[in-house]
């Protein structure tokens, strides 16, 4: 699915409106809806052959406003993408190699030499995929801790591969047993269990995660609160941040060496900086969870509001669905449900240049030693 949401509108500056819930799907409009198996040809064909050429063509809006004509002018952002997808359309072929500056999971640890690395401008503008940030930085450290007996980055013998999976049942029930959390574990038909509310559990509850995977729990902390930063929607200190990520990638090497960071840690410690510097908004507000949130809604409406007569009306009934749904006008009328408000943490607001919710002072995420995927596009 294509879909486009509507972030911001904006007049010499002054905002005129914008999106309360940039990552709800109350103005997630569908553009096309493609049954086809997903693939790094069908990404790309979708961006040259659709997306570029659309944006290309695409004209200025004139609105009558009282007695003036208004026109407007859009700037569409490719944003709603995941890792996957980003490396069908910049044709790297491995999933261990980085797209923006070309390096490999196995020298990642080196941090200075991929601090110097030239970085392709180009790719910068598919931003960070902040929803997937939570799962993959949650089964990271779910990984490592699974062959912390072994300190090995992949277990390859017998009697290796024996010690990690008793150590991965051993978290696996403790999770289950004491956080009421279901981790790891295959979901029919939607991938497993590790979805965006299981990581953010995790690292909300970063001392009992901690004792249960025998990870450090300042580098959880940490990492919980770069997350938090850049999902918060807030304006970014961009050198407190770039000190802070690249000093946790220095503290995580420093902890496990014998641990290859991910590519998706890669780029939020080392390329964060320079993706939130060339970003046109906030980086946490051009998300993906809206795309991701449709999956959903696309099951539900499929099972209950659509004629099962013929494949065609079917779809076209989701279709229709999506479109009333999301429709601007009515969502702006729609009175929106109650926001769970969560205070930041002392240490995710010191990394913030901008007016941000107060501090909890209660929020354990104060460290005293330390100041089912689709090709989505936006």
């Amino acid at each position: 699915m294509t879909s486009i949401v509507p972030v911001k509108l904006v007049c010499e500056e002054k905002i005129i409106w914008q999106n309360p819930r940039p990552s709800s799907t109350r103005f997630c409009r569908p553009l096309r809806m493609s049954f086809e198996k997903e693939s790094a040809r069908v990404s790309v064909a979708e961006k040259k052959n659709r997306v570029e050429e659309e944006i290309r063509d695409l004209s200025c809006s004139i609105v009558l406003y009282g007695d003036n004509f208004v026109e407007v002018r859009h700037t569409l952002i490719l944003s709603m993408v995941d890792g996957k997808v980003c490396n069908a359309l910049t044709e790297t072929s491995s999933t261990q190699k980085c797209y923006l500056c070309g390096g490999m999971s196995r020298k990642f640890n080196l941090i200075g030499k991929m601090i110097e690395k030239e970085v392709k401008m180009e790719n910068l503008h598919f931003g960070l995929s902040t929803l997937h940030g939570w799962i993959r930085f949650f089964e990271c450290l779910l990984h490592l801790s699974y062959k912390l007996p072994i300190k090995k980055w992949q277990a390859r013998s017998e009697s290796d591969k024996k010690v990690v999976n008793e150590n991965k049942n051993r978290i696996i029930k403790e999770f289950r047993e004491k956080a009421g959390l279901i981790i790891d574990q295959p979901k029919p038909g939607c991938g497993n269990s590790n979805d965006g509310n299981t990581a953010r559990r995790f690292f909300q509850n970063a001392e009992l995660s901690a004792s249960i995977t025998k990870v450090d729990l300042k580098l959880i902390k940490r990492m919980h609160t770069l997350l938090v930063v850049v999902t918060s929607g807030y304006q970014i200190d961009i050198e407190k941040f770039r000190d802070f990520a690249q000093n946790t990638a220095r503290y995580c090497v420093q902890c496990y060496p014998w641990y290859n960071m991910t590519p998706t840690l890669h780029k939020f410690f080392i390329h964060g900086p320079e993706i939130i510097v060339h970003a046109l908004l906030p980086i946490g507000q051009p998300s993906e969870e809206a795309q991701e949130a449709r999956n959903k809604d696309f099951k539900r409406y499929r099972e209950h509001f659509s004629r099962k007569s013929s494949q065609t009306k079917c779809n076209e009934d989701i279709l229709k669905r999506f479109l009333v749904t999301s429709d601007p006008l009515i969502s702006s009328k729609t009175k929106l449900p109650a926001k769970k408000s969560k205070s930041l943490p002392q240490t995710a607001l010191e990394l913030l240049k901008s007016a941000a919710p107060p501090a909890n002072p209660d929020d354990d995420d104060n460290d005293e030693s330390d100041s089912t995927d689709t090709d989505d596009y936006m």
